[in-house]
C-alpha cells in the first residue's frame, strides 16, 4: 500500500487551565484503497487528548473505511481501531487488537461506535505504566499494562480530522 503522510496544519503552544506539553491540529486524509499515517514518539509524555471527527468515508472494492490508533512499547502493540459497519451507512464500530513480541494475544470488539461527521473526544492515559483509553470521557477498553513511547494515528480509505490533539506530561 502506498503511504501517505499527513500535513500538520497549525501548532498551539497553551490551551487555557490545562498543562500541556504542546498541542497540534491535522488533517489525514487517505484516498481510496490507500493508507495513510502519522506517528508521533511519546517517550517525554503520559497522555495524549484530542477531538477526532472521521469527515469522509472513500468507497474501495477491497478495502473498508477504517481509522484508529496504535501505541506501542516494549514489544507490545495496542491497536484501537474503527471499522465501517457494512449494514449501518456512516457507523464505525470500535475493536481492540494486543499483540505481544510480534504475537496476537487479543482481538475483540469493544462494544462502541461512533458515526461519520461525528467529532468525538478521545483520551489516552498512562501516566501509571496501565493503558487506558477513554470515548467521550467514558473507559472504552480494560486497562493493558505498557509504558507507551510511540503513538500512531492511521487512516485507511477514509479522511480523519483531528484537533487539539494535545501531549502532556
Amino acid at each position: 500500500m502506498k503511504f501517505i503522510k499527513a500535513v500538520i496544519c497549525a501548532m498551539a503552544l497553551t490551551v487555557l487551565c490545562v498543562p500541556v506539553s504542546f498541542a497540534v491540529d491535522f488533517d489525514l486524509d487517505a484516498p481510496a484503497g490507500m493508507f495513510g499515517q502519522q506517528p508521533f514518539d511519546v517517550k517525554n509524555y503520559t497522555a495524549i487528548k484530542a477531538e477526532i471527527e472521521c469527515v469522509e468515508e472513500k468507497k474501495d472494492e477491497k478495502w473498508k473505511p477504517t481509522f484508529g490508533i496504535q501505541f506501542e512499547g516494549q514489544g507490545q502493540v495496542v491497536f484501537v481501531r474503527f471499522f465501517k459497519d457494512k449494514s449501518s451507512p456512516g457507523v464505525f464500530n470500535a475493536s481492540l487488537e494486543i499483540w505481544q513480541n510480534k504475537e496476537k494475544i487479543k482481538e475483540g470488539s469493544l462494544g462502541r461506535s461512533v458515526s461519520l461527521n461525528e467529532v468525538f473526544a478521545i483520551l489516552c492515559d498512562w501516566s501509571d505504566n496501565k493503558l487506558k483509553v477513554y470515548l467521550n470521557n467514558e473507559l472504552l477498553m480494560e486497562p493493558v499494562d505498557m509504558d507507551v513511547d510511540k503513538i500512531i494515528f492511521s487512516s485507511s480509505t477514509a479522511k480523519l480530522v483531528i484537533k487539539d490533539l494535545q501531549f502532556r506530561s
